[in-house]
């Protein structure tokens, strides 16, 4: 049975094989294009291992190089297709798809690099409106054009042209006057089938990603934007990361907020709890984060945009260059949502507040229907041997990222929404699913183009994947190319596993205590005292997926009274927030954020999801503790070393014992030393701390400016406490 059949050159299929059918020769395959019988000049078994970083090779198949004669040069456009014949009988039939290997002898990127976003993207003037489409496996691309977005059939068609001659470029049709508004879509005939698709670099699109939108981009900007500016970074772990839902964090009936779930109830000021406390765009600033980190908001495929209760966190992308529709209060007008996104991003960048935003490129909604696929094909996504879509993003398809498509989608579609809509920064989902080669070359590229810009991932896949394990982007990147990752063994460490009963370091497992210590204070080595770089770290308890933090330490010591597990949700804030790492928080987590036990709420509504604002009247001594928490961070530059060999110089006391550790970190001239101690033990310790006076400014109780007491030549701990202290100046 054929598996794959792949066109790695024009004249040349690698086929593979099951391995039932053994000594095979050129008379038991069949190969056709455009049903024309092809002779096939030679076949050879070969190595798999040269499929084996792309691919993973598998037992039971065979690889075999197939050569033959085409009739025409383009033979790449025209369909293929290859029969295992035995017996005298066709058993098995594959169409052979074009490779990337193909792809890169058709384009050299290095001697003929792809256009940036800017030539892309559709755009017009008052003169003429143009139209782009990369799609170099195209026999003919028409452009398809729509009187209403819910006709289905055009109401004209043009066919564009090939920009150049050896059919290499892009496809394009320049038409007279301005088209703001024009709806409309693409048709492709490719290898004898005709396709209807979306533009892949779409500027919107119309309710429910029916059709594209032609739109001048001189109307979609609001007032001031000129003027609006990123947030911009010196360091990574100057950064304070606040992972939020647009809906998630605007719905709730019960404050006084406007427009509720939608991009807009972000940029209003003045609202408020129950009790009368600020919520919304004003909590952010009150509690002194510096970075929103939205959930997707790349236009994504699970819920009707109309349909208002509809809900889903949004990793299901669609088209990667348009707002999610939802979001607007308006998703049958196609402006709206690219406004009322900028409008977001003005907002939060008004209150000194960057935007991070969640890109998932790792799969697609459906590989079938996704527009880049039905100009690339099936290679576009990383195949098994047999044929079928890998599945190590856990949703049934996974990125090639190799593909040169790909990398250039990747990268100018980061692109323009940095250019566009002022983003400050992203996270990858899955980023353990990119290879290691491209997510360099991207993050090279924008930290080039745009200083100060905020990028991390998480390390690891969602299930098997062919990607070989050194070439997954999980960690130790180049200092040309910074990435943090998400550190989940902190996340272990202080609490548990995220989802049952087990305990950390904070509900009792001292057994990992050394573990939070060289988690918290970036300790490479604990005996050779060695230090790993803090901003290749995102040091966090919680983030959207799994249990609340509150939730599961509930579920961990269900013996705890509702104000003891408070008490130990500041202490993880106390770990996170004066980590040398970026420390990240969970919204709502700042006032004890339940789901009520729902570990996985992807789609499960406001009910558990919405962002219940009057925990912050209840919990208002939680949130006040992690502000003074915040406030000290910014405060004290100690907290954020720039790399390893900077906290190795500074740090001149550790000390660990059973249930706690301590260690200080030394100013360099007018700056004060800072200590950090936490014991969680069930009786109380004393121990030697480094000579001076030590002025206490966080304890179980309280944190901030305040001066709380001082200690000297020894701090004593009482059952299960913790301190912040600064060492006076001797002139002082």
């Amino acid at each position: 049975m054929i598996g794959l059949a792949l066109l790695v050159h024009p004249h040349e299929l690698w086929v593979s094989v099951s391995g039932v059918y053994r000594d095979l020769s050129p008379e038991h395959f069949e190969l056709t294009a455009d049903h024309r019988k092809q002779k096939i000049r030679s076949i050879e078994k070969i190595d798999p291992s040269k499929w084996s970083s792309d691919l993973g090779w598998k037992e039971g198949w065979d690889l075999w190089r197939i050569r033959f004669s085409a009739p025409r040069v383009d033979s790449y456009k025209a369909c293929l297709r290859i029969s295992l014949v035995w017996n005298g009988h066709s058993i098995s039939q594959k169409t052979a798809v074009p490779f990337r290997t193909l792809l890169i002898d058709l384009y050299d990127p290095e001697a003929n690099p792809l256009p940036a976003w800017e030539a892309c993207f559709p755009h017009c003037t008052e003169e003429e409106s143009c139209f782009a489409l990369w799609a170099p496996f195209a026999k003919k691309v028409s452009l398809l054009f729509f009187d209403h977005p819910e006709r289905l059939k055009p109401s004209w068609l043009l066919s564009m042209r090939q920009e150049t001659e050896d059919g290499k470029g892009f496809w394009r049709l320049r038409v007279p006057g301005n088209l703001h508004g024009t709806i409309y879509k693409y048709v492709i005939e490719a290898r004898e089938t005709v396709l209807e698709i979306l533009d892949p670099f779409s500027i919107s699109v119309t309710a429910n990603s029916r059709h594209s939108v032609l739109l001048d981009r001189r109307y979609l900007n609001p007032p001031g934007w000129e003027a609006d500016k990123r947030v911009l970074l010196r360091q990574y772990n100057d950064a304070i990361l606040y992972e939020s839902h647009v809906r998630d964090f605007t719905v709730d009936p019960r404050n006084n907020s406007d427009a509720k779930g939608s991009y807009l109830a972000w940029t209003f000021p003045g609202v408020k709890t129950a009790e009368g406390l600020p919520a919304g765009l004003d909590h952010l600033e009150e509690l002194g984060i510096t970075h929103v980190h939205l959930l997707p908001i790349q236009d994504f495929g699970s819920v009707d945009d109309t349909h208002k209760a509809d809900y889903n966190w949004g990793y299901d992308p669609l088209c990667y260059t348009v707002p999610e529709g939802s979001y607007s209060l308006d998703p049958q007008d196609p402006a709206k949502r690219v406004l009322e996104m900028k409008q977001l991003v003005q907002s939060l960048h008004n209150r000194g507040i960057g935007v991070i935003l969640d890109v998932v490129y790792n799969h697609v909604w459906n590989p079938n229907a996704f527009s880049l696929a039905a100009v690339f094909s099936e290679p576009l996504f990383r195949l098994n041997v047999d044929g079928s879509y890998s599945n190590g993003s856990g949703c049934g398809n996974e990125f090639d990222t190799k593909h040169p498509a790909f990398q250039h989608y990747f990268l100018e579609t980061l692109r323009y929404w940095i250019q566009t809509f002022h983003v400050d920064g992203f996270r990858f989902d899955l980023m353990g699913l990119i290879d290691r080669r491209t997510m360099e070359s991207t993050a090279r590229a924008l930290h080039k183009e745009f200083p100060g810009i905020l990028l991390y991932g998480e390390p690891w896949t969602g299930g098997d994947t062919p990607l070989l394990p050194q070439e997954r982007s999980a960690g130790g990147f180049p200092k040309d190319a910074p990435i943090a990752i998400f550190d989940d063994r902190f996340r272990n460490a202080v609490k548990g596993f995220p989802d049952d009963q087990t305990t950390g370091f904070v509900t009792g497992h001292f057994g990992r205590t050394q573990e939070v210590l060289e988690r918290m204070a970036s300790i490479d080595n604990f005996n050779e005292r060695t230090y790993r770089n803090p901003c290749e770290f995102v040091i966090y308890d919680s983030c959207h997926d799994n249990l609340t933090l509150f939730d599961k330490l509930r579920k961990s010591r269900p013996d705890l009274s509702i104000p003891e597990v408070a008490a130990l949700v500041k202490c993880c804030h106390f770990l996170v927030s004066l980590s040398q790492g970026i420390p990240f928080f969970h919204s709502g987590e700042e006032f004890c954020r339940t789901k009520y036990g729902q570990s996985n709420s992807y789609q499960s509504g406001d009910l558990y999801n919405a962002i219940d604002w009057g925990r912050k009247d209840t919990f208002a001594e939680v949130f006040r503790y992690l502000r003074g928490l915040l406030a000290i961070r910014k405060t004290y530059s100690l907290l954020r070393p720039k790399d390893g060999e900077t906290l190795a110089r500074q740090v001149y006391f550790l000390e660990k014992w059973d249930e706690g550790f301590a260690y200080a970190l030394k100013g360099k001239g007018k700056e004060n030393s800072i200590l950090i101690g936490i014991h969680l033990g069930a009786s109380d310790r004393t121990i030697a701390i480094p000579p001076g006076d030590w002025e206490i400014y966080a304890n179980p109780l309280t944190a901030g400016e305040d001066l709380l007491g001082i200690a000297k030549d020894h701090l004593y701990f009482p059952p299960r406490s913790w301190y912040f202290a600064v060492k006076k100046k001797a002139s002082e």
